[in-house]
């Protein structure tokens, strides 16, 4: 009939891409060996595929030992061995020597592919940074600021697009503070809890407390559903301090000594 005819030439809905977000973990130049450990265990790989559909992993591993990553959601970490590779000089890397970067694959039960890589050090984290839609990070002072900053940078960029563009910014909670809240960048800050007269641990529980970041206080948090849940939850706040002044003073006034 006319009415079948006219219902089948109607457009067919089409199919939604698929999202494809990165997640950047980052030890500084520090040795951290328990917190690489916990982000590739196939605990944390499958969170990651699973629940929050990342397709990309970045691992700076610093000092450490290189990451033994599984292939599969049924493999122990133990058996799968990374291959290595050598990258051309890129702009992460301005010295202008090869760079040694490890990658492989992650294969989720339900056929989900994550993808990664991993490096010692690069002259700069900027690159990965912006990247990244979740950076997890030691609690070191410079690694917390570069990222924060980075998450500050972005927002500010999209913002003025959108005005430019006479577009709306990012969706955001009723109950949060000012634009993007749901759309910024994550940064999740891991203590090492080994550390004696860790100082660290202050200083992010400090920004923690204002709701800039995420605290994990152990590493092996990573793996537990309650702490992954509630780093899932969390809302970050917009964080305004711009510069390496404004920061040093957040963390002399927490640590008691004088700003003068």
């Amino acid at each position: 009939s006319i009415r079948c005819q006219s219902m089948l030439s109607q457009p067919q809905p089409q199919p939604q891409p698929q999202p494809s977000k990165t997640a950047f973990i980052t030890v500084g130049t520090t040795l951290f060996d328990n917190f690489i450990q916990n982000v590739t265990h196939p605990i944390f790989l499958k969170y990651l595929v699973t629940s929050k559909e990342y397709r990309h992993l970045i691992i700076q591993f610093g000092k450490g030992n290189i990451p033994v990553v599984p292939s599969s959601h049924t493999s122990t970490v133990n058996d799968e061995y990374p291959s290595s590779t050598k990258n051309p000089p890129s702009n992460n890397n301005s010295n202008g020597k090869e760079e040694e970067v490890w990658t492989g694959s992650f294969i989720n039960s339900n056929g989900m592919t994550l993808t990664w890589e991993a490096y010692r050090f690069r002259p700069s984290l900027a690159n990965d940074m912006k990247r990244a839609d979740l950076i997890l990070s030691h609690a070191g002072a410079g690694s917390i600021m570069e990222g924060l900053t980075c998450a500050r940078n972005q927002e500010r960029q999209h913002q003025r697009r959108n005005e430019q563009n006479h577009q709306p910014n990012f969706h955001h909670d009723e109950n949060e503070d000012g634009v993007g809240a749901l759309k910024r960048k994550k940064v999740v800050v891991v203590i090492n809890d080994l550390l004696m007269n860790n100082h660290q641990l202050e200083l992010a529980n400090a920004l923690g407390a204002r709701g800039h970041l995420f605290v994990m206080q152990r590493a092996d948090m990573l793996l537990q559903k309650d702490a992954l849940d509630q780093m899932e939850r969390f809302i970050p706040k917009a964080f305004e301090g711009g510069d390496n002044l404004a920061f040093r003073q957040l963390a002399d006034n927490f640590m008691g000594f004088s700003s003068e």
